[in-house]
């Protein structure tokens, strides 16, 4: 299928609503900005010809775009564009002519007769091109084609050189010759006949043994194969034949435009097709689609196909030809895929405490099989849209994620992975360290007794008072953790309770929680009291034990 351009797209664009094109966008900007760009193009291809380089035509991206404009205007879709197609169209067809002639000017007399007729064509085609009028809002919008004058103008110039120069050098017997301007054209396309004659009256001019006026002419077949032309003229009351031409007639050329487009398994997918010849004209024909026949009209069709698994179908479209139109050939490629899934997976927070429960939320676009992956690990599996589900980890680093495998209707889909850090909290420091230091408190005086139990005995007797007053001190250092601990953890469930928030908290994450309260100062005073005397092991001061309880019975009140 041919490839689509720009203005193309801005066709289509109005499909939707199936209104016209001037009435969905009030600037016909982009249309004359699309024309134009075609014009500079025509002018540096011109210059070439001029300077005896190489050119090329514009034909086959314009054709493309009047089989557009015919594709959707059967659609009931109508543009601006159709203003402009038809002479940009014929001037790039000139211009193909001109090209082919300019590739043969040094080595082919006719070349000069074929470029001249396709610059005369091309001036005449400026003049129209001109007469077209876009609007942008209420300002008119005029082609600018001065450069292309500016071209034309130029190639003329120099093919006047060109014909001086080989009229000179180019020795012709005295006679009768014939020039066409194409040697290979197709049913009912202009060929244009040149009679050139030396000392000799041309008298007839003979087209398959039909005579016309000997004169330069224009002329269609409307047969295809081999054609014969030549011409006679009159020397001194001798008759004499000019060289004889063939010209080859080929069927028309029939071009199919097929539009396909996709749909999701168990659904109708539609195929649009146009088709249309050469010369632009849409064909009312009978095709063949795949394993059915199918009629156009004005050169449209259109037809629909269903796939009940996801696949690719690939279409086929035929057109058999008749006795002035060739063969065409078209495919394309419809495409049935199953319905897109999705699923996400979350978590409140990313690190958690060996003791709470890890809390996981799954939600999926519909409801779907959903495996649950745990470091790679499939661990639990459900059916259902949303999900939730409580884990106990181990400490340790947990990527977690969802997965839906697919099936015949909806294709396979991941969620987002979350990274999930499970911390042990470990009481052995806190244990073990008080423990070692009265052990070692105890076996130090223990060992001093025994030493110096005689000697010392005055010192021995203040010795077991201090160690009765560290007792002391430590079963008053201990109380006062527990108290503390235990208006604390009253503190804390009464907050939890009135806030409605989740028991696994930890004194921080409570705290930040309810940053935003008018008593959030406080409540970091008391927690960090706490902190220290139930985690760091801190003997508080008599000040700092009013503060704390003086504090609480303001929360406890």
């Amino acid at each position: 299928m041919k490839k689509l351009f720009v203005l193309l797209i801005i066709i289509f664009s109005a499909e939707a609503s199936h209104v016209k094109y001037s009435e969905t966008f009030e600037s016909d900007q982009w249309i004359y900005d699309f024309y134009s760009s075609f014009i500079e193009k025509f002018s540096e291809e011109i210059i070439k010809a001029s300077k005896g380089e190489s050119c090329r035509s514009f034909s086959k991206e314009l054709e493309t775009v009047k089989a557009e404009i015919g594709f959707y205007g059967a659609k009931g879709i109508s543009t601006n564009a159709t203003l402009a197609i038809d002479p940009f169209l014929s001037f790039a067809v000139e211009l193909e002519d001109l090209c082919k002639a300019n590739d043969v000017l040094r080595s082919e007399r006719s070349s000069i007769f074929r470029m001249k007729k396709s610059l005369s064509e091309m001036k005449f085609l400026v003049d129209e091109i001109e007469k077209i009028v876009y609007y942008n809002g209420t300002t008119p919008l005029f082609f600018n084609t001065s450069d292309l004058r500016e071209a034309l103008a130029k190639l003329e110039s120099t093919l006047n050189l060109y014909e001086e120069y080989i009229d000179e050098g180019f020795e012709l017997d005295e006679g009768i010759w014939v020039f066409v301007s194409k040697t290979e054209v197709y049913l009912f396309e202009e060929v244009w006949i040149w009679i050139y004659a030396k000392n000799v009256k041309p008298l007839r001019l003979f087209i398959d043994e039909k005579v016309f006026e000997a004169r330069n002419m224009s002329y269609t077949f409307s047969t295809y194969g081999e054609h014969v032309v030549y011409a006679e003229g009159s020397r001194g009351g001798e008759i004499l034949r000019s060289n004889v031409v063939k010209i080859f007639v080929e069927k028309i050329p029939v071009y199919i435009h097929l539009k396909a487009y996709s749909a999701f398994v168990g659904k109708f997918a539609r195929v649009e097709g146009f088709i249309f010849d050469h010369y632009g004209e849409a064909l009312s024909v009978s095709i063949r689609v795949n394993d059915f026949e199918l009629e156009s009209r004005e050169g449209y069709f259109s037809f629909s196909i269903r796939r009940d698994y996801e696949c690719s179908v690939p279409i086929f479209v035929f057109y058999e030809g008749n006795e002035t139109h060739e063969k065409a050939f078209a495919n394309t490629t419809v495409h049935f895929s199953r319905y897109p899934t999705w699923i996400k997976i979350i978590t409140e927070k990313e690190r958690f405490f060996e003791w709470e429960k890890v809390e996981i939320y799954v939600e999926a676009s519909e409801d779907l099989k959903i495996d649950v992956f745990i470091n790679n690990i499939k661990e639990l599996n459900f059916y259902g849209r949303n999900k939730n589900f409580s884990l106990n980890l181990k400490p340790g680093t947990y990527k977690i994620y969802a997965y839906f495998e697919g099936d015949h209707l909806r294709k396979a889909s991941k969620s987002n992975e979350i990274t999930v850090y499970v911390e042990g909290f470990n009481f052995v420091p806190f244990i073990v360290l008080p423990l070692a230091m009265l052990t070692l408190i105890y076996f130090t005086k223990k060992i001093k007794n025994s030493i110096f139990k005689k000697k010392y005995e005055k010192i021995e007797e203040v010795e077991v008072k201090e160690e009765e007053l560290e007792e002391k001190k430590d079963l008053n250092d201990k109380k006062e953790i527990r108290d503390v601990s235990e208006v604390y953890s009253e503190i804390f469930k009464k907050l939890v309770s009135n806030y409605n928030l989740s028991k696994s908290l930890t004194p921080r994450e409570l705290l930040a929680e309810l940053k935003g309260e008018r008593f959030a100062e406080k409540l970091k005073e008391i927690t960090e009291i706490h902190e220290r005397s139930a985690y760091a092991l801190e003997t508080l001061t008599e000040a700092e034990l009013e503060k704390f309880f003086k504090l609480a019975k303001e929360f406890l009140s």
